[in-house]
């Protein structure tokens, strides 16, 4: 699977996703880097089935109401630090690339995961 970290989460999590032998690319790898549009960034997604993971609830109502981007991971984590955040995902890794195989939107929860859609 092919993965984009949005602006609003660390690049760091690219090391957990690629630990598993995925493809993941986070905002700032793109030419406009973080300042890149939603629009395009959905384009992109689509374009080269991308799933997307954020914090940005833009993403979210988009994929329920026009089905972009082409998967989504919604981050639910608040204001959780860095070192948390890591540590939660490395957690609950596994469990997340299963879900999103199957689904097209999944949450990521303090508690775990929520299949959305």
């Amino acid at each position: 699977m092919k993965f984009l970290i949005d602006a609003q989460l660390s690049p760091a999590l690219i090391k957990v996703f690629a630990a598993r032998g995925h493809i993941c690319l986070h905002t700032r790898d793109l030419p406009l880097q973080n300042q890149t549009s939603d629009r395009s960034i959905n384009d992109l997604s689509l374009k080269e089935s991308l799933i997307l993971v954020t914090k940005d609830t833009d993403f979210y109502y988009s994929f329920l109401l026009h089905r972009r981007p082409y998967k989504l991971i919604f981050v639910s984590l608040g204001n959780m630090r860095l070192k948390e955040t890591l540590s939660h995902f490395e957690r609950i890794i596994d469990p997340v690339l299963d879900q999103i195989a199957q689904h097209n939107m999944i949450e990521v929860t303090p508690s775990g995961i929520n299949v959305l859609a």
